[in-house]
């Protein structure tokens, strides 16, 4: 029996303001956005300004980001 490896299709995302990481489910990634929805059901549509900085999304003064590599 063939064990398939699961599909990595979520990615973790971390608060500026603790040291908390939750994982998001992506629903859309491009080489400069990413889209995330939260467990609670929230949308995030993160930027990153070049290739090898991380995904970033502000709202008023806390920051989240990720690094946009897939986990399962």
């Amino acid at each position: 029996m063939i064990k398939e490896k699961p599909q990595k299709n979520r990615v973790y995302i971390e608060c500026s303001d603790t040291a908390r990481r939750v994982k998001g489910v992506i629903i859309r990634k491009e080489l400069a956005e990413l889209e995330v929805e939260m467990p609670t059901g929230f949308v995030m549509k993160m930027r990153r300004k070049n290739k090898r900085s991380p995904f970033i999304m502000r709202l008023g003064l806390l920051e989240f980001y990720s690094d946009g590599k897939e986990v399962s």
